[in-house]
């Protein structure tokens, strides 16, 4: 199925536009530089001297813009470039969405932490969307994430996100089947494939709409939604000789997960549906006593992985809240 002829054009009061030209910090030079190492010690060692030798087994990769050193590597690694990524991501989003072109490929959202390390940047299709409940919309991405601090391989994932406040998640175990290793030769770029783990995207999508008709059904108190949320994200509340600092840091983040429950609450009404969006919420826009941006990606993965799981759980007849809480439903209000 051609996803572009299935959904009506965006209006011009769309939900999901974001302005294209915040978004272009992402695309900045890196390169190799040599490494020199002075073995001398003690009063010997001189940054101007001669003693400084070259490592033939060693480079350094920088940000040449802010002369910032990201990792220091081995030969045979290969710098992909944001840009490159951003071609591949190209031809992900075509095999996905099953495209002959990138017409409806829009950039969306850029997640990178300052030091510009790494970076997850994701692209919205325009025209495959669905609506829950009231006209709620939701659009499928596709995500590349890439760094050069090696902290990451070059890797894509199909999430989606929620138009009216922008929380996203990762889809989960059912994701795209690539991976680029950084190391010359090994796959080549021009050369990669695509292949969503789970099937067909339509099936998935399918699939994942029908989880979210479940989670709508599914009644929730606001009350379980702190432990609930501790307990998926694995929080563990400070012991009693915790830090006043780590004491505070936890009760600021109970305040801001307090004032989110209040919200989608209200606004979803009590269910499985608003507990996903106050996940969702956390885990896209952290608190800033929480985490960095580093974590986002990690979270809504986590949120994505939350979803297939709690709606295989309360299938039960048999499923019990507080059993399912265990140690954490002792958080509730």
């Amino acid at each position: 199925m051609n996803t572009t002829e299935s959904n009506p054009t965006p209006s011009e009061n769309d939900f999901f536009e974001v302005d294209e030209k915040s978004l272009s910090e992402f695309d900045f030079p890196v390169e190799f530089r040599d490494v020199y190492v002075d073995f001398k010690t003690g009063h010997q060692r001189s940054l101007f001297s001669d003693s400084m030798i070259k490592q033939d087994k060693h480079l350094a990769v920088v940000d040449v813009d802010r002369e910032y050193t990201f990792a220091i590597v081995s030969p045979d690694y290969e710098i992909v470039s944001n840009l490159q990524a951003v071609q591949l991501a190209e031809k992900c989003f075509q095999t996905v969405f099953k495209l002959t072109n990138t017409s409806q490929m829009k950039l969306f959202n850029v997640i990178m932490p300052k030091t510009r390390s790494q970076c997850h940047i994701d692209f919205l299709h325009r025209q495959s969307r669905f609506q829950i409940k009231d006209g709620d919309p939701w659009a499928p991405f596709i995500r590349v994430s890439n760094s050069f601090n090696r902290s990451r391989a070059l890797k894509f994932d199909l999430g989606f996100c929620r138009g009216i406040c922008r929380n996203g998640l990762i889809f989960g175990k059912e994701s795209i089947e690539f991976k680029f290793s950084h190391t010359k030769g090994v796959s080549g770029l021009a050369l990669a494939e695509f292949k969503l783990k789970g099937g067909e995207f339509s099936r998935l999508e399918t699939q994942f709409k029908g989880r979210l008709a479940n989670l709508q059904r599914y009644h929730v108190s606001s009350k379980l939604m702190w432990p609930l949320l501790c307990k998926v994200f694995a929080l563990s509340p400070p012991g009693e000789d915790a830090s006043s600092r780590r004491k505070a840091n936890w009760d600021e983040q109970k305040s801001a997960v307090a004032k989110l429950t209040d919200k989608y609450f209200k606004e979803l009404e009590p269910t499985g549906y608003a507990a996903l969006n106050v996940l969702t919420d956390y885990a896209t826009r952290p608190p800033a006593v929480s985490f960095g941006e580093g974590r986002v990606h990690g979270m809504q993965t986590t949120s994505g992985l939350w979803v297939e799981e709690f709606v295989d759980a309360i299938s039960s007849k048999e499923f019990d809240f507080a059993k399912y809480l265990g140690e954490y439903y002792s958080l509730a209000n």
